[in-house]
């Protein structure tokens, strides 16, 4: 109550299927990687950009604060959404995924890390142009454009977005940032239960403002 919520299917998924005719049989995250204008990753940033602003516009006046929040892939289009926008006043963000592409590379074992370490196995001349075009969606490119308080979760073990990823972000950060590390994420363990805090957290800080204590942390 109180509070108004946007959410977006991205291109290639549910309601917005349609929106991606050409999908990568060898995985989404492949689709339309033979340049970065065409990747899909550039489309579902400008997706994750307009839903905030027809969120914004449907709004009419400005909010008492925006929030921008996202989830492993989601979390990583909302920090590059966030850098690009500038009008993000709070950046909760868990698990970001695909920061440090060099490094994804040998440290994943699924997801779509895994996708792409198969189709470079499979296609081994296409390596550098695959990774050059990952490199623009790599949101540690974005993450010193971050001008707003930061809370970012991860897991220490995690298959899909494998923690050093996560904390090479962290280090790219120059904002007020708060981290706060769980024993695991993209699991099916009974640890995965402890995220509830973190969604607690975040949702308190959305509802009742950021506290002083929190704005005087610089990452």
């Amino acid at each position: 109550m109180g509070l108004n919520v946007v959410g977006v299917n991205i291109r290639g998924f549910q309601d917005s299927k349609a929106a991606l005719s050409e999908r990568s049989p060898c995985g989404y995250v492949l689709s339309g990687i033979d340049s970065p204008y065409d990747s899909v990753l550039r489309g579902a940033v400008c997706d994750y950009i307009r839903a905030v602003e027809t969120g914004l516009e449907l709004v009419g006046s400005k909010p008492t604060r925006t929030v921008f929040y996202g989830s492993s892939f989601s979390g990583g289009l909302a920090l590059m959404a966030a850098a690009l926008l500038q009008s993000a006043d709070f950046l909760p963000l868990r698990v970001p995924t695909f920061g440090w592409a060099e490094g994804r590379r040998k440290l994943v074992k699924a997801g779509s890390g895994q996708e792409i370490n198969r189709y470079l196995a499979e296609h081994p001349e296409q390596t550098e142009r695959v990774m050059t075009v990952l490199s623009y969606f790599d949101p540690i490119n974005f993450a010193g454009l971050i001008n707003c308080p930061t809370l970012v979760g991860l897991g220490i073990k995690d298959d899909i977005v494998p923690a050093e990823t996560v904390y090479s972000i962290i280090n790219h950060l120059d904002t007020a940032l708060e981290v706060l590390e769980y024993p695991v994420s993209h699991s099916e363990l009974p640890q995965e239960c402890l995220w509830d805090d973190f969604e607690a957290h975040w949702l308190k800080f959305a509802c009742r403002g950021i506290p002083p204590e929190f704005t005087a942390r610089q990452g």
